[in-house]
């Protein structure tokens, strides 16, 4: 994996996830200067004085010091000489091996998914079987005891691992992997550890009863899951896929490259979405809208495919489980329950009038789903604060919290008096039986007047059709179950808020979308158990805890389009509608339920969170079975974008923002404007650092030791010309190699004298070949045998340091040394002779005239995936560089003005500085 990468940057948790802050060596060695560069891509004492920005530091500032350790990368591998002979020897042509793999990444997947459930679904029952029973009996205090010490030990269990052995796992994940897709070199984020810790993390997390979710963890397990096996190794266990099979039957050596696994890792992230919703669809177009930055229909097939084994992998061993540990189960069946995460039981048909409270179930969603942002973006901010990076902390918020959230979900029912239910809905809703006293009994023949719905018994008669509820209500410590027969009389007391609190989140997101049950929770239930809930995974979320929020996220939403559907309900009663002819279903008037609206919220809401449109519309059709309602479910997730985007950022492009990551969306703030300026207003002017085709060894010393670029231009003398011109670039990592290269053959002269003739061949005495240049390619074995590791094996010093380290001469150290001083004079390197860089340089470096549009630029650059782009002039000389950090808004908004405008959308300035001269051209 990336793992061994070189960082220079130290890991501080914000919000149970990295935080990408530089070292204290960086830090010292860029206070004293005026501007400090946000990239170490492209980060140059020498131009700092020319760059300094019109805000003079303050915010800005502070954002780009805590990125100026994060890495980047190239998307395409180096197009050199080197690399092509390389490729040339390996199977291109042959893809079955690329099938075999996205295959294996399928199945991994589906198998972790099947056993984190299998862990997740065995410890919650155990909490609430246990909860609810002693709840029956009427010992609550015996209950809350319980219920916070198994919770919190279960919390305690999540958090340590995650605090004290791997910060990268905490949270959700899904910015991580975002930020990787996006080019993005995160520290960590695909470490096996990271996966041991994610994976016992989520399963107490979401066990303990905390308004959290497995979903987004799913996301960056499949990833990591995705990550691991395309490499075919891993440096933790020291394990390498064998030569017979990585040069054989699996090509690894030739997917080991940025490129490819970041297909793989695309893959894995939506084969977790597969796997969580049961939605191979919604996986895949989840990936394409949300996670991918690139994107191609074959990469679309093979995710497809990926998909479609994972979810086949998770249903069979589903199918097995219930074959062996149920005697309903048959092997091989996948029922509807399986298949469908939240199966509807009442499918009803589209209204032309339902769309009118379909768009206002968009816009209440919204502006919750926006407020929701915000109050999640100062939890971190005050969580940074108050725990910051004590690690005890860490451990001790979510466990105080789910002490909290265990006594108010024990004692705040009690509040609530019993409902006695009228009628008992038994067509298999809601979320499974509580422990306690059998089922009633169905009624004799004429009981109950069948004509309404013929599955809905009374004890009362159909008079009792306005209290219609679930078989799986929870009484808590209201009445137990009564004879349906008569021979007890009454209904069955049940607590409105207990049935909601007292189960999963999951079984919660169940109870709020059965469909006909239309009175079962009430407008105070309801309007409670939202605004619990809501505070408590608001809070929750950023603690350091491994899970997600897309559980939060639907009971969230279901609350909130349930009370909506309710008052629809209870117009159309006032309106003249019978509840007997509401409750049967009819085709005119079955969409007025508060379970239908309960649905079109829960997209809605998760829609003005993550701003997601296409994708979330295939996930809740797959995950429901719905889709005869399909339209104003659309409309609703629609108009909850359109209010959210007026209201807030995305939630998890904000929590980017927040970690400092130099994230590039698809449309930067004030994008339209983009295109009225040149590259030569952002890029990075002169004097650049370049080398020539044939660059002495003190010259490379030099650069890499006064700079901290991770590229550079390659120029040639034009022929006739006295100027050079744009020839191709280098990567640091590879003049590394190179460097490293000559070192082992400095102490020996007569390697460096051409037998014949006494002259010096050059410093290289030898083509070094593609597989000693790129790290990926190599095994972790190999890559510790030739030093690959060094730079990052020395905590607090500078890159420069530890790689000039190579170079100590006598007395100095090997590769994985200690730091030496510098020995050898640049008189003593220039003796060594020339180093013939145009077999490594990129000779498909892109490059763009400085008169090209900033608009097109950044398209450019997100697209093709670049790490620098060089910007030449007429003459192909290279007058500037662009990187990722001069198309991060913070650096556009300092040097363009490109997002004023009007409420008609025209430019406030329009006889600004560029107006006038394209005037002044024109006359």
């Amino acid at each position: 994996t990336r793992g061994q990468k070189t960082h220079l940057f130290s890991v501080d948790i914000e919000g149970g996830s990295e935080s990408y802050v530089p070292s204290d060596s960086q830090v010292r060695r860029r206070e004293t200067a005026p501007f400090v560069s946000s990239s170490n891509d492209v980060s140059d004492g020498d131009d700092d004085v020319a760059d300094t920005p019109r805000s003079g530091g303050g915010r800005n500032g502070a954002r780009r010091v805590t990125r100026a350790g994060i890495e980047s990368f190239e998307y395409y591998p180096t197009d050199s000489e080197a690399y092509r002979t390389w490729l040339a020897k390996q199977p291109i042509y042959r893809n079955v091996d690329r099938w075999i793999l996205f295959f294996a990444v399928g199945l991994g997947v589906g198998l972790m998914a099947r056993v984190l459930y299998t862990g997740m679904d065995g410890l919650s029952d155990l909490k609430f079987d246990t909860l609810r029973d002693l709840l029956n009996r009427k010992q609550v205090f015996l209950a809350w005891v319980f219920s916070t010490t198994y919770s919190g030990a279960l919390v305690f269990l999540a958090a340590y691992p995650v605090a004290y052995f791997a910060q990268a796992a905490g949270g959700s994940g899904v910015p991580d992997v975002m930020a990787y897709l996006n080019g993005i070199d995160v520290p960590k984020v695909f470490d096996l550890r990271t996966f041991v810790v994610k994976f016992v993390s989520t399963m107490c997390a979401v066990a303990s009863g905390l308004p959290v979710g497995p979903e987004g963890p799913m996301i960056h397990l499949g990833a990591t899951i995705a990550a691991g096996l395309s490499q075919g190794d891993t440096g933790a266990l020291g394990f390498t896929t064998p030569r017979w099979i990585t040069d054989g039957v699996v090509s690894f050596r030739r997917f080991r490259n940025d490129k490819d696994k970041r297909d793989f890792v695309t893959a894995g992230a939506a084969c977790g979405v597969a796997t969580a919703f049961g939605a191979p669809i919604g996986g895949l177009l989840f990936a394409y809208e949300e996670v991918a930055s690139h994107w191609s229909p074959a990469l679309a097939v093979l995710t497809f495919f990926a998909c479609m084994t994972a979810l086949f992998t998770d249903k069979f061993l589903e199918s097995a489980q219930q074959a062996i540990a149920e005697t309903t189960g048959s092997f091989g069946t996948v029922t509807p329950d399986m298949s469908t995460v939240f199966q509807v039981n009442r499918n009803v048909s589209t209204h032309l009038l339902s769309v009118f409270p379909a768009a206002l179930v968009g816009v209440l969603t919204g502006a919750f789903a926006a407020g929701f942002t915000h109050l999640n973006l100062k939890a971190v901010s005050l969580r940074a604060r108050l725990v910051g990076n004590d690690k005890l902390k860490k451990v001790l918020e979510p466990v105080l919290l789910v002490v909290l959230f265990s006594l108010i979900t024990v004692v705040v029912p009690m509040w609530f008096p019993c409902t006695p239910s009228g009628c008992v809905d038994t067509r298999g809703a809601g979320a499974g039986y509580p422990p306690g006293p059998p089922a009633p009994a169905p009624p004799p023949p004429g009981f109950f007047d069948e004509s309404p719905a013929a599955d809905v018994f009374c004890d009362g008669g159909s008079d009792h059709l306005h209290q219609i509820v679930e078989e799986s209500i929870m009484t808590y410590t209201c009445a137990s179950h009564v004879d349906v027969n008569g021979t007890s009389g009454g209904g069955r007391d049940y607590n409105e808020l207990a049935t909601l609190l007292h189960v999963s989140g999951e079984d919660a997101i169940k109870h709020l979308l059965t469909r006909g049950t239309h009175r079962e929770f009430g407008y105070g239930p309801l309007i409670v158990f939202l605004l619990l809930y809501s505070a408590f995974a608001t809070v929750v979320a950023g603690s350091s805890l491994s899970s997600g929020l897309f559980v939060p996220m639907l009971v969230m939403g279901s609350a909130l389009g349930r009370l909506v559907g309710l008052m629809l309900y209870d117009v159309a009663v006032g309106m003249g509608y019978s509840e007997a002819s509401l409750a049967s279903g009819g085709l005119s008037t079955a969409w007025v339920d508060p379970g239908v609206f309960a649905l079109l919220g829960a997209g809605a809401f998760m829609g003005g969170v993550t701003r997601l449109t296409v994708s979330l519309a295939v996930i809740v059709m797959e995950m429901s079975g719905e889709i005869h309602f399909l339209l104003p479910i659309l409309l609703g997730i629609t108009v909850a974008k359109w209010t959210a985007d007026a209201l807030a950022p995305p939630l998890y492009h904000a929590l980017l923002h927040v970690k400092h990551a130099p994230f590039l969306p698809d449309d930067p703030h004030g994008a339209p404007g983009l295109h009225l300026h040149d590259v030569s207003a952002i890029m990075k002017k002169l004097p650049l650092t370049t080398l020539r085709e044939r660059e002495s060894v003190s010259a490379i010393r030099h650069a890499m030791k006064h700079t901290t670029h991770q590229g550079f231009p390659v120029v040639r003398r034009a022929d006739g010309a006295p100027y050079d011109v744009l020839a191709g670039s280098v990567s640091r990592e590879h003049l590394r190699a190179l460097l490293r290269e000559i070192t082992s053959a400095a102490g020996h002269e007569d390697d460096r004298q051409d037998a014949g003739s006494g002259q010096r061949t050059g410093a290289l005495k030898r083509r070094v070949a593609y597989e000693e240049l790129d790290r990926m390619v190599l095994t972790p074995a190999e890559r510790h045998a030739r030093g690959f590791e060094t730079s990052g094996s020395t905590a607090g010093a500078s890159r420069s340091s530890v790689e000039m380290s190579s170079l100590g001469g006598p007395g100095g150290s090997r590769p994985g040394g200690a730091l030496v001083r510098e020995t050898l004079s640049d008189a003593e390197l220039d003796s060594l002779g020339l180093v013939d860089l145009r077999p490594y340089m990129n000779r498909s470096a892109a490059r763009v005239p400085d008169t090209y549009s900033v608009a097109r630029v950044y398209d450019m650059f997100r697209t093709l995936g670049l790490r620098h782009l060089c910007v030449v002039d007429d003459c192909n000389r290279v007058v500037g560089m662009v990187t990722r950090k001069e198309l991060l808004d913070d650096w556009l908004e300092e040097r363009l003005d490109h997002k004023g405008h009007n409420a008609a959308g025209f430019r406030e300035h329009p006889h600004d500085a560029f107006a006038q001269t394209n005037g002044a051209h024109a006359l």
